[in-house]
């Protein structure tokens, strides 16, 4: 008997729950209860990928190199989930799949060595190429977000490898019986394949219908009768229209009810997240972990950023960059305590034609900031700034990257009212 139409790559054929778990985590999705559902199938469907794969005894590499291909795809669509007013920002990676299962932060470094190494190999590891291919179309990309190189599949795999579609399925060849004194007996019907071959007992669909009668005939209504039914009528059809709009009522409420518990969740979520994991994530979005210092000690909240990323040299005017990001700043900084910002700079001679020493230069650079953040919303009463200059060093100025360390900008949060410590500044990369 033929069998059911099976995919030509078992690693495909696997690894389809995984693909419909990856459309589904679409930018749009707003629910931080059904993020967190597909959070917890996720991992059990990769485990489960995995376990299946191995006992089917496909090739080591191919299963993982998918394994880990995919803990990138769905990192990155889960990066691009934002929520109903960017409740949802950010919160799949707080326990991103490359991180639990492969110690990663990036979103996927080794999936362009995966490509290339199987590609040394196509047709022993086509299988699990055909499937990183899908995931590509679906888009993959480095840890950069850059495309990754393209695949030349021996045999191109066709869609349905994938979905299956109407062409693949298939034909089921219907029958209708007359029903009879027969009618809970075995019925043995033989149907003959057009394509040749024999034909599944699942591709006939058998319907036994009642025997056929004569129709009565017509007998003409009286008025009285018709008028009764047209009565009965009408009133089916008024109560048939007030379950519709009470049902519709009922929809519309659900909705504005769902709507609202959606809001009260991202609003308790950035409740709850604290202040700094915020500014980490507000800020990481653009200059990536290098660019800037985050610390805490006590109730204060530590941020430096390198002058190199917020100021040309020898200038105190913020550049695109840093307005960017202190405009994210500005954004989550929810606490009444005082900002502080105070500049720094290393111990080199300022340019002619520029801010003529390096205590003005750090303390103009510190005003920048204090403007900016201002423009943004954050109370004057809240800010004071201060030049330092080259007085407080937190690397060596005889060296090219101490003098890095020591161009900086510090801004200090404290959560209540206090006065700022003298101590010192978190490093960064230099300029």
């Amino acid at each position: 008997m033929a069998s059911q139409p099976q995919s030509k790559n078992p690693l495909l054929r696997l690894a389809q729950p995984l693909f419909w778990l990856l459309d589904e985590l679409s930018p749009e999705l707003e629910s931080a209860a059904r993020l967190d559902a597909l959070k917890s199938e996720v991992r059990t469907r990769l485990a489960a990928f995995k376990q299946a794969a191995q006992a089917a005894a496909l090739k080591a590499d191919s299963v993982e190199a998918v394994h880990y291909c995919f803990c990138a795809a769905l990192d990155q669509a889960g990066s691009r989930v934002r929520g109903r007013a960017d409740g949802l920002r950010g919160v799949w990676l707080h326990h991103g799949l490359l991180m639990q299962l492969y110690g990663e932060k990036d979103f996927g470094q080794r999936c362009r060595s995966w490509i290339t190494k199987l590609q040394e190999t196509p047709n022993a590891s086509e299988n699990a190429l055909g499937v990183i291919a899908q995931l590509m179309e679906r888009g993959l990309r480095d840890e950069r977000g850059m495309p990754l190189p393209k695949i030349q599949l021996v045999h191109q795999w066709s869609p349905v490898e994938v979905i299956p579609s109407a062409a693949t399925t298939p034909q089921r060849r219907h029958v209708t019986i007359a029903n009879s004194a027969a009618e809970h007996q075995r019925i043995h019907v033989a149907v003959s394949n057009p394509s040749g071959g024999a034909v599944e007992p699942s591709d006939v669909l058998i319907t036994v219908g009642m025997p056929v009668q004569e129709a009565a005939p017509s007998q003409e209504l009286s008025p009285q009768r018709s008028w009764r039914l047209i009565v009965i009528a009408v009133v089916v059809t008024a109560l048939v229209i007030g379950l519709a709009w009470v049902t519709y009522r009922q929809h519309l409420d659900n909705q504005a009810l769902a709507s609202q518990v959606s809001a009260l969740e991202a609003q308790v979520a950035k409740r709850q997240e604290p202040l700094e994991d915020r500014i980490a994530r507000a800020l990481t979005s653009e200059t990536g972990a290098s660019q800037f210092g985050l610390s805490t000690e006590g109730d204060r909240i530590y941020i430096v950023f390198s002058s190199g990323m917020g100021f040309a040299a020898g200038s105190a005017d913020i550049t695109p960059m840093l307005a960017r990001q202190l405009e994210r700043l500005a954004g989550v900084l929810t606490t009444d305590g005082k900002v502080t910002i105070v500049g720094h700079t290393d111990d080199s001679p300022g340019a002619r034609g520029r801010t003529e020493t390096n205590l003005a230069l750090s303390a103009a650079r510190a005003m920048a900031v204090g403007r900016n953040l201002q423009a943004h919303g954050l109370s004057e009463t809240r800010l004071s700034t201060m030049g330092r200059g080259a007085k407080e060093p937190v690397g060596d100025n005889k060296t090219a990257e101490g003098r890095a360390l020591n161009r900086r900008v510090e801004i200090v949060l404290d959560r209540q009212r206090a006065s700022v410590p003298e101590r010192a500044s978190p490093t960064t990369a230099g300029d």
